[in-house]
């Protein structure tokens, strides 16, 4: 049976019995699900134009470009691809060439980051018509990881040249395969010397240690610390302290690395400080901080400590393994800084937390330095009061920041924002002075009206200043009551009727009767005022302000004043409540803002339980929402 064409997408063909086009719509649904399912980028170019017919939803999402930023256009318009385009013998192969492959392609995304793509071209026919298929890779990882080997080989070989201890590698049988400056020196031979007299020549065989450390390393992999002796070219034999490890090569082959480090000095230093061992303890009796001494399995081997100040006071410690008798992830921290002690032989300094039984939770901090090969001694100071010595400090310095900033913010405001009402009142008094006998009635009448405006933005730029001063000191009393909302606002919106019809905006107030909240009166009476006073100043004549009021939840109510002035870009909404950011700006008439009235808004009404939020986009207007407990 022939049925119509068959309904796949990019592909017209004649009529087709209905098995033949279900299989052809098969295979399109199983092609269009691999192209949009793919983790590489593919994208389809038209052969003879270089237009691209379709590109895949990770290469869109990949790049950074929309589906109709890449569709219809010509791959040299795109600026991700203008590098093959401008290539002119590239883009011949793209269009002649069966296969074509870039291994290191770079490309750069919309956002402008830079990257490495492996970018392999197909040529196929699709009706008759030659079509490119170009699969995109990101390589950028490979390449950081290529580049990370490189820098690991570097580091690799900065420490083996200019290590002080002797490093040897070694294959099983005893050969020496590489040695570095400071072996050569120690054992006073050259690099192939060594090489060719091997393990055995530098190795004291007939020292009891050596089958046994050799027999360990083969078994658990790995020796630490384990003293030997080697022989110098000159014969004089010589203690010195083995680090070795078996591992494999990238080819698979068996190695072993030797540190070893020359402890004659050392050995001799220790008979010395064994001497000293009195003295020194001594010496320690009398400090007061808190002393242990563990082996490398941390177990207690002395301490110093009464027994308030240990987590364990059972019975005495000595003899006790550290994860026998404390938490697991405390003894676990112990061994691990047992362990780097021992290895570095350098000392480790470190904090933790432990609950005392009779002093609760302290802070200690400790220093961990080796005591022989396999012991370490702690010196463990009880910071406890220092900690929160230092707590009270650094809370007591943002206090300071925060005091330093809002007193900066105050005197900004009575040094610049002062200023421009006084100017206004001198400028005004002058010309009365100078001009009054050759002024109108009109002029005088307007110069008036201008000293009035003036003398009301003094008088609510000097309240909130007074009631700031006041709330930032503390000095307001908070005094919750139950308020009728409805006859509250249009009390406070009374006294800024006249600014609302001077610049001919309409005030519409939507508050439902009977609707009541708990809040102080004044503080609300300020909220309502400077919000709306903004909402007022910020709007063009022949705007409109609404101020409405509606149950926000079983125990909220939600008041919001909005506004369909210039309102505010996203950054001067981010700032503000931040007293070191500058926000303030003049209204559409001029007037003069300092920003202070919103500080007090958002204090009075988180002390009255509330929360503010402020909507805002330039151009379209402003709303700020507030809430408070109703009854």
């Amino acid at each position: 049976m022939l049925t119509g064409l068959c309904p796949i997408k990019g592909i017209n063909v004649p009529l087709l019995s209905e098995a033949l086009q279900e299989k052809l719509i098969a295979s399109e649904v199983r092609y269009r699900r691999l192209f949009e399912s793919a983790k590489d980028g593919i994208l389809i170019l038209d052969a003879e134009t270089g237009v691209i017919k379709d590109v895949n939803p990770y290469l869109i999402e990949y790049l950074g470009y929309s589906h109709e930023q890449l569709i219809e256009k010509k791959i040299w318009e795109i600026g991700l691809f203008k590098d093959i385009a401008a290539n002119q013998e590239k883009f011949y192969e793209l269009q002649n060439k069966q296969y074509v492959r870039y291994e290191n392609l770079p490309l750069e995304t919309a956002t402008g980051k830079k990257i490495n793509v492996e970018f392999v071209s197909n040529l196929y026919f699709v009706n008759k018509k030659k079509v490119i298929q170009c699969n995109i890779r990101d390589i950028t990882e490979r390449k950081e990881v290529e580049k990370a080997l490189q820098e690991s080989e570097e580091r690799y070989h900065a420490i083996f040249d200019s290590s002080l201890d002797a490093i040897l590698l070694t294959s099983p049988d005893g050969r020496i395969l590489d040695v570095n400056a400071s072996a050569c020196e120690m054992f006073e031979r050259t690099i192939e010397d060594i090489k060719l007299i091997g393990r055995d020549g530098i190795l004291d065989k007939w020292n009891p240690n050596l089958s046994v450390a050799i027999e360990k390393r083969n078994r658990t992999g790995k020796l630490d610390g384990v003293q030997l002796t080697f022989v110098r070219k000159s014969g004089q034999k010589f203690p010195a302290e083995v680090t070795s490890s078996i591992f494999y090569d990238k080819d698979g082959n068996s190695r072993t690395s030797m540190i070893i480090r020359d402890v004659t000095d050392r050995n001799l230093i220790e008979g010395i400080r064994k001497k000293s061992d009195s003295y020194t303890k001594a010496l320690l009796d009398a400090i007061p901080d808190l002393m242990f001494r563990l082996d490398r399995q941390g177990v207690y081997l002395d301490y110093k400590a009464a027994k308030d100040d240990l987590a364990y006071v059972k019975e005495s410690i000595i003899g006790k393994k550290n994860s026998d008798i404390m938490s697991p992830e405390f003894s676990a921290l112990i061994d691990e800084k047992i362990r780097l002690a021992l290895q570095t032989g350098e000392m480790v300094v470190f904090g933790y937390d432990l609950d005392i039984p009779v002093k609760g939770k302290c802070e200690f901090e400790a220093r961990m330095v080796c005591c022989g090969n396999d012991e370490v001694v702690v010196i463990v100071r009880d910071v406890t009061e220092r900690k929160r010595a230092e707590e009270v400090i650094r809370q007591k310095n943002c206090e300071l920041q925060k005091v330093n900033a809002e007193k900066d913010k105050f005197f900004s405001i009575v040094a610049h924002d002062l200023r421009g009402p006084f100017n206004g009142f001198l400028g005004f008094t002058q010309i009365l002075a100078e001009e009054l006998p050759s002024l109108t009635k009109g002029e005088i009448r307007d110069i008036a009206n201008d000293l009035k405006s003036s003398a009301s933005n003094l008088y609510r730029l000097l309240e909130n200043l007074l009631e700031w001063s006041l709330m930032q000191r503390g000095f307001i009393d908070f005094v919750p009551q139950s308020i009728s909302l409805k006859s509250k606002i249009m009390e406070c919106l009374q006294p800024i009727m006249e600014l609302a019809q001077k610049k001919g905006i309409v005030l519409e107030v939507n508050v439902s009767e009977g609707l009541a909240v708990l809040a102080d009166a004044n503080m609300l009476a300020s909220a309502i005022r400077n919000l709306t006073s903004n909402a007022l100043k910020f709007t063009p004549k022949g705007g409109l302000v609404r101020v409405m009021a509606l149950p926000f939840s079983d125990c909220m109510v939600q008041i919001s004043i909005s506004d369909d002035g210039i309102g505010m870009s996203r950054q001067i909404v981010d700032n503000l409540f931040h007293l070191d950011k500058q926000t303030n700006r003049l209204g559409t008439d001029g007037e003069p803002s300092t920003g202070l009235g919103l500080f007090l808004v958002k204090d009075f009404i988180e002390k009255n339980g509330g929360t503010l939020n402020v909507e805002s986009e330039e151009g379209h207007g402003s709303a700020f929402r507030f809430t408070l407990p109703n009854l």
